[in-house]
């Protein structure tokens, strides 16, 4: 083997080690004119579709078939390498060697990716950039006694939520602007190179609105944790409590509102509900807040709670006139035990502040 063979197979050998996938597949991809000439080139800058045409190849579309396409000028592959569709960097160790630095068993690993979604990797596969995080995460938690298993679940409830964004993103595209693409007559190609291009505007924007959005429910959820302490405090205390007279509320469950939702839409049920209020000039509550069929009402007579939802009743009567047989509603009045024990929640019912 000449000189440059040599060093052709282990940049090879480089390329299946960076992307994780078996050496055999770089060669076949090398065979197929996938990779740089310059080998140095697919090292920096082509793991990512070394990558994605692995896990294609896994799913029943091997190399050769995906390379006749991009003949045929029917496909392109570039977009294999855009940052939108990068997979993070790898380590130089293996998951066996960053278990063992962290002090944690190779099978809490396991269940860390298993957690948010994703097949367990190999104890000898080199670990990935993120992985860290994921452990970091962990090692902080242990740190102050919480058990491994509170922690798996939350990284589950990441994961779903996260699957469920990125999902409804495609969506979003695929519907909105996909569709009208192809309506137009672009080929499949075209529609690849535009969605990269576009993927590549859209995808830091989207990702900075993401975490916007977390930061500031986070600082409503612990905003509100806090109070609850507050008044702990001021309840031991033997102080009275920071608010001389509670909001009243009403809890309101109308029956159907689901379903009138699923079939006409958000807006229309809505507006049903409303259009069944207390009419022009009489005393009745605020417009309500939706939570699926449940409704939360803040009766203008707040120094009158019980009084104050007296409205609601001729609500009821007012939907009946008004949904057209389409939502036979059921208006609720709370106990005064169960009202009372919800005024803390709904001092703090309100939408995050901006």
């Amino acid at each position: 083997m000449t000189g440059d063979a040599t060093d052709g197979s282990v940049q090879l050998d480089e390329v299946a080690r960076r992307a994780n996938v078996p050496s055999e597949f770089v060669r076949r991809l090398a065979a197929l004119d996938v990779l740089s000439d310059d080998l140095s080139i697919a090292v920096r800058r082509e793991l990512g579709r070394v990558r994605l045409l692995y896990a294609w190849s896994q799913a029943g579309f091997p190399p050769e078939t995906i390379m006749r396409l991009v003949g045929r000028n029917a496909l392109s592959i570039t977009f294999l390498d855009a940052p939108a569709v990068q997979a993070p960097r790898r380590l130089d160790r293996r998951y066996e060697d960053i278990a063992a630095e962290r002090g944690v068993p190779g099978s809490l690993v396991e269940r860390l990716h298993e957690s948010i979604g994703f097949e367990p990797p190999n104890p000898h596969d080199r670990a990935g950039e993120d992985d860290l995080a994921l452990l970091d995460a962990m090692e902080l938690f242990r740190g102050v006694g919480v058990p491994d298993e509170a922690v798996v679940r939350l990284f589950a409830v990441y994961a779903d939520a996260g699957r469920r964004v990125a999902k409804a993103e495609a969506e979003l595209y695929e519907a909105n602007i996909e569709e009208h693409l192809r309506a137009s007559g672009m080929t499949q190609r075209e529609l690849i190179e535009f969605s990269t291009n576009f993927g590549n505007r859209v995808s830091a924007a989207l990702e900075k609105v993401l975490v916007m959005v977390y930061r500031r429910h986070r600082v409503h959820a612990w905003t509100e944790h806090s109070v609850t302490h507050v008044e702990a405090a001021l309840e031991t205390e033997g102080i009275e409590g920071h608010i001389p007279q509670p909001p009243a509320i009403c809890f309101v469950d109308l029956t159907g509102y689901t379903r009138l939702t699923e079939e006409r839409g958000d807006r229309f049920a809505a507006d049903a509900v409303r259009a069944g209020g207390p009419a022009q000039g009489e005393s009745g509550p605020e417009l309500p807040h939706f939570a699926g069929s449940q409704l939360l009402l803040r009766p203008i007579q707040a120094d009158r709670p019980i009084r104050g939802c007296a409205p609601h009743l001729a609500h009821d009567r007012g939907l009946r006139r008004r949904r057209a047989g389409r939502l036979p509603p059921a208006v609720h009045r709370c106990s005064r035990p169960l009202f009372h024990r919800h005024l803390a929640h709904a001092r703090r019912a309100s939408p995050p502040a901006g």
